[in-house]
């Protein structure tokens, strides 16, 4: 990694349409300085040596920018759906379902270890982004958070009500500034320094 970089998680597939290419087509000085990370580039974010180095650069101040949209698989209101050969809700609106149901269901697409297994990743995942934001704000580190917005209503999940999406929040409110922006019911959350 270089000495100060752009963290582009979960960046999906290497492509002309990724963020990061994005990004790079609007402002190519940069280009050696973004770092794309995700799992079908062979990145394993839940792997404790690499997460290990990212939260140390981002203690120490290296890392400029963090953007990313954790995965919403297990978030998404499809799931309430009652649909064949479709995967079960995972989570719920209430506060105690947030980070997964009590009593996961076995589908035809899915074990309930597996549905349980699934939800827990995406929690470890979006958690992990919150932890590095987390640390590096110290160093006024800007951030893309990019995930569906509440859709404010029973029994459809949200990760924007969970406590710590509130506390991450609070904790950087008095460096930077939050707007949210709605766009095709994705809720674009980004912070910038004053």
């Amino acid at each position: 990694m270089p000495k100060v970089f752009i963290l582009v998680l979960y960046a999906g597939p290497d492509d002309a349409g990724s963020l990061a290419a994005t990004f790079i087509r609007r402002h190519p000085a940069w280009a050696p300085y973004v770092v794309e990370l995700d799992l079908k580039r062979g990145h394993d974010i839940l792997s404790g040596p690499l997460f290990a180095q990212l939260c140390a650069a981002a203690a120490q101040g290296r890392i400029l920018a963090i953007l990313g949209g954790p995965n919403c698989r297990t978030w998404t209101r499809l799931l309430h759906q009652e649909r064949a050969n479709y995967p079960a809700p995972k989570r719920g609106r209430h506060p105690l379902d947030l980070w997964g149901l009590r009593d996961f269901r076995a589908t035809a697409t899915e074990t309930a270890q597996e549905a349980q297994q699934k939800c827990d990743d995406d929690s470890l995942l979006i958690l992990r982004m919150l932890l590095l934001i987390y640390v590096a704000h110290q160093h006024q580190v800007h951030y893309l958070l990019e995930h569906p917005e509440d859709p404010g209503e029973e029994p459809f999940p949200s990760f924007w009500l969970t406590d710590q999406a509130a506390a991450l929040l609070r904790a950087v409110h008095h460096l930077l500034r939050d707007e949210r922006h709605p766009a095709d019911s994705v809720s674009y959350t980004h912070l910038r320094a004053h």
